[in-house]
C-alpha cells in the first residue's frame, strides 16, 4: 500500500544541491520504509544501505515538474535511469489522512 510522504529536508545524493533542494515541500506517493539497496543517479554504483521510501520515478518527476521544471529536466537529462527514487526516513515525513 502506498503512503503519502512530504519531503522536509534536502535529500542526499549526487545531483547538485540546488536541484535536490527543489524536492523540499513536495508530496509523493511512496512505499516503505524499507532498507533496500540504492544506486547513485550519476554513477551506477551502490550507495550505503539506509532506511528509506521508494517513489516511482515517473510520479516523482511529474510532482517535481510542478515545483521546478528545471530540476525535473535535470534528472531527466542527467541521471541514469532507475524505476524509482529513494528518500531517506530523515528526509521525509509521513502524512496521515484524517480517519486513518
Amino acid at each position: 500500500m502506498l503512503k503519502t510522504i512530504k519531503v522536509i529536508n534536502t535529500p542526499a545524493g549526487e545531483a547538485p544541491e540546488i536541484v535536490r533542494q527543489q524536492w523540499v515541500g513536495s508530496l509523493l506517493h511512496a512505499s516503505g520504509p524499507n532498507d533496500g539497496g540504492e544506486v547513485g543517479v550519476l554513477a551506477d554504483t551502490p550507495r550505503p544501505r539506509r532506511l528509506g521510501y521508494r517513489v516511482e520515478r515517473e510520479h516523482a518527476l511529474e510532482v517535481l515538474d510542478n515545483i521546478s521544471p528545471a530540476a525535473a529536466d535535470w534528472f531527466r537529462n542527467n541521471s541514469l535511469w532507475s524505476p524509482y527514487f529513494v528518500f531517506g526516513v530523515d528526509e521525509v515525513q509521513e502524512i496521515h489522512n484524517e480517519g486513518s
